[in-house]
């Protein structure tokens, strides 16, 4: 009961940690870049993150159970369904913000003008989120199975240490169209990163289901 309770606080932290640093990131390109755009589109991301937060609650429970008695096959399943899931629900969001977008840019009084430029931009942004349910559920796999330090470390590095750099050096460097490619390169990199070690995870799993039968 304790380990569940852990995990549950353990969760609840990582999220917390999560949507803190995003809204400070919004703020930030809403005080640097002053660009309504840019703004929208960071709080769609947000708004958009919550029913994928809301899934990992019911996968949670499922690869906690399963990981403590070590039935992998179980987790592997679990995983292959949740992301598949996961991905259908990104895609609620993504599709009408890809295909509607200018109806949607209307909706928050933007410009004429402005949503002409923009939804170009507002498209190259919000590409990526597609695959943010395999994030979500990355993040949701480490903490089931009580590796939070490297659910951590994927929003941190994500956040702090690659995309913050990246949004205030690339504008500088390649001149203001980067900062709207920024964030889907940055989160297509983290995104194969957590696959990656998630992967390697369920790998080391199936060995020890090996070794054990």
């Amino acid at each position: 009961m304790t380990g569940i309770l852990m995990k549950d606080l353990m969760m609840l932290k990582c999220q917390k940690q999560f949507f803190f640093v995003m809204g400070v990131v919004g703020l930030m390109f809403l005080v640097i870049y002053d660009n309504p755009t840019l703004v929208f589109g960071y709080l769609t991301i947000m708004f958009s993150f919550i029913p994928l937060w809301g899934m990992s609650q019911g996968l949670q429970p499922v690869i906690g159970a399963n990981f403590g008695a070590k039935q992998y096959g179980r987790v592997k399943d679990t995983m292959k369904i949740f992301m598949y899931g996961a991905t259908i629900l990104a895609a609620a969001s993504w599709i009408p913000s890809m295909f509607c977008s200018e109806k949607l840019l209307s909706l928050f009084s933007v410009r004429r003008e402005i949503i002409e430029v923009g939804v170009v931009n507002f498209k190259m942004f919000y590409s990526t989120f597609i695959l943010y349910g395999i994030m979500i559920m990355t993040l949701t796999f480490f903490q089931s199975i009580g590796d939070g330090k490297k659910a951590g470390m994927i929003v941190m590095l994500r956040q702090l240490v690659l995309f913050i750099p990246a949004i205030l050096l690339f504008p500088k460097a390649f001149g203001a169209s980067a900062v709207w490619w920024t964030e889907p390169i940055v989160d297509f990199s983290m995104i194969m990163f957590g696959l990656f070690l998630m992967l390697n995870e369920l790998r080391k799993m199936g060995k020890q289901q090996i070794t054990k039968s």
